[in-house]
């Protein structure tokens, strides 16, 4: 068994389910934290809270109320159809349906091989999808992924996604008559496209019209836009940043951050009533205490422009003689410099870019994928070892803004990119 971590939230990876249900994965069977250590060093030496729930069991099979995929949703096995828009139907259809507490929806999928053409959005909490089996050749699910024409990615340099020339550009009148322009890129996509992306596909107001508005192979660019931290500005006000008024707005080992106050108009009530928040740092050219991470001389655009980030639950929101602030669960692994220019900093690329504490409109949680494998259409290549289609490198399963969820008995053949990946998760399971 190994267990790992992403780079800012736990993360729990074992070898097989066999070999798992020997092993007491739980909170339970963890090791103490070891004392004294500093608290940037937690991170990668407490694992007391890492996994499911920080350290909550997995659901056993008595948890989920079946939802047969036959019954209107035409998803049948073996067929050669695209079983695509029946898949992504009876998602969205679970969404309301209520379930016991402590119990979970669960869309049980059959033998065979069914076939997607284009990105399943997963974004139903407390959904199980659930093969036949992670083997093929022994009664199980395989899902093969062949990206449609406006799937493949249409940007390609040195053999790769070209996420910047990916763009999508508006310019119109708004119904006050103010012009509104600005361009969305690949970026906004991040880290690309997959068979499943667990997380929102809500559309941020800000975005509605140009979602509306987009071709088939850019409005992806702007579901889940509700948790962009960009979501809420407003012409030079930048929304969710953290307080500009001293150097650090949080410091490593307190719990308290201090808000620069965002009330454009597109703030929205889940903005105001949500307890989950994401907090980003900006990256800096130079660094001088023991939280930094690598000196940088450019940014990536829209990719990584923060260098440590965390998912927190805020359980206060209080304001006093310096201004708005929230208290957080736990400590801060990290400062939390008010932008790229903290400590000194010179600007990269000209620009400064602002460190952020943006609250996490649209949470998707209690999601798993089990006994399944997952297979782009593959070619015979010999002793080819280059990228053969990268329009088509696609990931197997993305989470973005998901929590306490879970993959279990996994499969992944030629997923084109990384079987998983994501850049906003927390307390996930790979088991």
């Amino acid at each position: 068994m190994r267990i790992f971590r992403s780079c800012t939230t736990p993360v729990i990876i074992s070898a097989t389910l066999a070999r798992a249900a020997l092993v007491d994965l739980t909170k339970a069977n963890r090791r103490e934290p070891l004392p004294d250590l500093p608290v940037e060093l937690t991170l990668t030496a407490d694992w007391s809270r890492a996994g499911f729930e920080g350290g909550n069991p997995l659901p056993d099979n008595s948890k989920g109320n079946q939802f047969n995929l036959f019954d209107g949703y035409n998803v049948i096995p073996n067929d050669g159809q695209d079983d695509t828009a029946g898949l992504q139907q009876a998602i969205t259809a679970m969404s309301s349906q209520s379930v016991p507490d402590g119990t979970y929806r669960l869309i049980q999928l059959p033998a065979g091989t069914i076939n997607l053409s284009y990105m399943i959005y997963v974004d139903t909490s407390y959904l199980i999808i659930r093969g036949a089996g992670p083997d093929p050749n022994a009664g199980g699910t395989k899902i093969v992924f062949r990206p449609d024409s406006d799937t493949k990615y249409d940007k390609i340099i040195n053999d790769r996604w070209d996420l910047d020339s990916m763009e999508y550009k508006w310019d119109f009148q708004d119904e006050a008559g103010k012009r509104v322009f600005g361009t969305a890129s690949g970026g906004w996509l991040w880290p690309g496209r997959s068979i499943f992306r667990i997380g929102s596909s809500q559309v941020a107001a800000k975005y509605t019209r140009q979602h509306a508005e987009a071709p088939k192979n850019r409005k992806d660019l702007f579901k889940g836009s509700v948790n962009y931290h960009w979501r809420s500005d407003e012409g030079k006000v930048k929304g969710w940043m953290v307080s500009q008024e001293k150097d650090k707005a949080g410091v490593m080992g307190t719990s308290t951050i201090r808000l620069n106050v965002t009330n454009t108009t597109w703030v929205t009530t889940a903005d105001v009533t949500a307890t989950d928040w994401w907090i980003g740092t900006s990256h800096r050219r130079r660094t001088k205490d023991s939280s930094s991470h690598w000196p940088l001389d450019f940014l990536s655009w829209g990719v990584e422009t923060q260098n440590c980030q965390d998912w927190f639950t805020v359980t206060k929101r209080g304001a006093d003689e310096t201004g708005r602030y929230i208290e957080l669960d736990r400590p801060l692994r990290f400062d939390v410099y008010r932008s790229s220019t903290g400590d000194g900093s010179s600007p990269m690329e000209d620009s400064e870019i602002f460190a952020k504490a943006m609250p996490i409109a649209h949470v998707v949680h209690h999601v798993g994928i089990e006994v399944i494998e997952l297979t782009a259409f593959t070619l015979v290549a010999t002793r080819n070892y280059g990228n053969l289609a990268p329009e088509q490198a696609m990931h197997g399963i993305v989470f973005r803004y998901a929590r306490d969820s879970w993959v279990r008995n996994i499969q992944t053949f030629m997923t084109g990119s990384h079987p998983v990946s994501g850049p906003g998760w927390a307390r996930i399971e790979f088991t």
